[in-house]
Formats: structure tokens, sequence, C-alpha cells
């Protein structure tokens, strides 16, 4: 059993060989997929905040765009694994605490960074320094509830729900004879009466 299964999946583990054909191994919290899901996010803020400062000359806009980015990426992935979280949840152990806090910390810290990142970057007028500065926190925090409920409404978890059931047995009851239907006297085949036509 290696450590990451013995941790029950917390831990990422890299190999690495070394001399002697010896394999060292570097333990990381988290899982790999997270860590790059993360790099992604900031990477491509940071890409479109140089790129629209290049184009357009302004470090606002670039710090709110590059911000934008990263909160909306950012918000997509914890939407997503919050929804996931709360699915699973079952009881509440130091581990899922423990990765609740973070992704609290995370969904709480990012915005003020990204907030202080506009404000400090522009002139300080009403727009430059009260509205722009909302833009990453509110755009992270759609995108964060939009993916929670596009996660609880995925095509799969709706499959499961409406995927046909086993066939129930039907419950019998004792039936009298005066509770029984009587047949209706069908006519007898022949042919059909003709019709006026109008």
């Amino acid at each position: 059993m290696d450590g990451a299964e013995a941790k029950g999946g917390l831990m990422g583990r890299m190999a690495r060989p070394a001399s002697g054909g010896l394999t060292k191994y570097y333990w990381y919290p988290g899982e790999r997929g997270d860590w790059v899901q993360a790099i992604a996010a900031v990477g491509s803020g940071l890409v479109t905040g140089v790129l629209v400062r290049a184009v357009s000359g302004s470090g606002l806009w670039g710090a709110v765009l590059g911000a934008t980015v990263t909160a909306v990426l950012a918000g997509h992935t914890l939407g997503k694994r919050d929804a996931k979280a709360l699915r699973g949840l079952t009881r509440i152990g130091a581990a899922e605490g423990g990765r609740a806090a973070w992704r609290g910390f995370v969904k709480g810290a990012g915005p003020v960074l990204a907030a202080l990142l506009v404000y400090r970057s522009g002139g300080h007028g009403f727009v430059d320094g009260w509205v722009l500065p909302l833009v990453p926190g509110a755009a992270g925090a759609l995108t964060h509830q939009a993916a929670m409920f596009l996660e609880q409404t995925a095509p799969d978890r709706i499959k499961r729900v409406s995927a046909p059931r086993r066939a129930m047995p039907v419950a019998t009851r004792r039936v009298s004879t005066k509770d029984t239907p009587r047949p209706i006297a069908a006519a007898p085949p022949g042919p059909l009466p003709a019709t006026t036509g109008q």
C-alpha cells in the first residue's frame, strides 16, 4: 500500500530517480490535478494581464482582466470541488474539514488580493477605486455558483436519477365477485355502418 492510499489520497507523490538505482519520493499536499488547475488559473491570468497591458498600455485594465480571468477559472474549479464535496458528505472528519477550510480561505483571500492589485494599479477615482476592484471577486463568485449548479445538474447525475427502476411487485388483494367488472357486450363483426358525406 502506498503512502497516498494510506493517507486517503490527500497527498500527492512525485518520484525522481537518484544515484545508485534509488528513487527519491517527494510528497506534496493535495492532488496533482488540483495543482495543475491552480497553476493554469494563475498563469492564464498573468498572460491575459500582460497581453492587455501590452496592447492597451493600461496597467489598470491589465490588472482587472488578468485578475478576472484567474478568479473565473479558480471559481469554476472550486465550485465543482464544493459540489462534489457536498454530494459525498456523509460525516465531517478532519480531512474534510481541512479541505473545506482551505477552499474557504482561498475563496476569501483571492478576491481581496485581486481587489488590492486592481486598486494599486490604477488611479483613485470612483470607478478605479471602488467599482473595478470588485469585478474579479464578483466574476469569481458568480462562476463558483454556476459551477456548483452545473455540477449538481450534470447529465450523468440526471441519468442516475431518471434511470429506469426495477419493476416493483404489484400489491395484490382479494377481489370479491361483486367488485368484478362485467364484460361489455361487443358488437358482432361485420361491415361498418355507412356514413353520410357532407
